[in-house]
């Protein structure tokens, strides 16, 4: 969905939201259901012990073939607290997060 404009142009509201809301927390779309049925769209997350880990592993995915995808690294607010978040796509093109709940 994020490589394809058509697809990104109604999709992206949902990622530039800065605070999550019961619409916006899941980050999904009506077009979302089908295209993750397919199996086309997987997120893969990984739990960090802190913003600065987290941002360690941002930068050797970047270092090593990934690319930048969502808004930077950083804290975004949701209904469950604050938590930091760091996206990126590997060089296959699969979408991975660190996340740390926030404090």
């Amino acid at each position: 969905m994020h490589r394809y404009p058509a697809l990104w142009a109604t999709h992206k509201v949902h990622h530039s939201a800065k605070v999550l809301t019961p619409l916006t927390r899941y980050r999904e779309h009506f077009i979302d259901g089908p295209i993750w049925a397919s199996g086309a769209a997987v997120s893969h997350g990984f739990a960090a012990a802190d913003p600065a880990a987290a941002d360690a592993w941002h930068a050797a995915g970047l270092a090593n073939g990934g690319s930048t995808c969502e808004e930077p690294p950083g804290v975004r607010e949701s209904g469950l607290g604050n938590i930091y978040l760091a996206y990126l796509r590997d060089p296959a093109g699969n979408k991975i997060c660190a996340l740390h709940r926030m404090a």
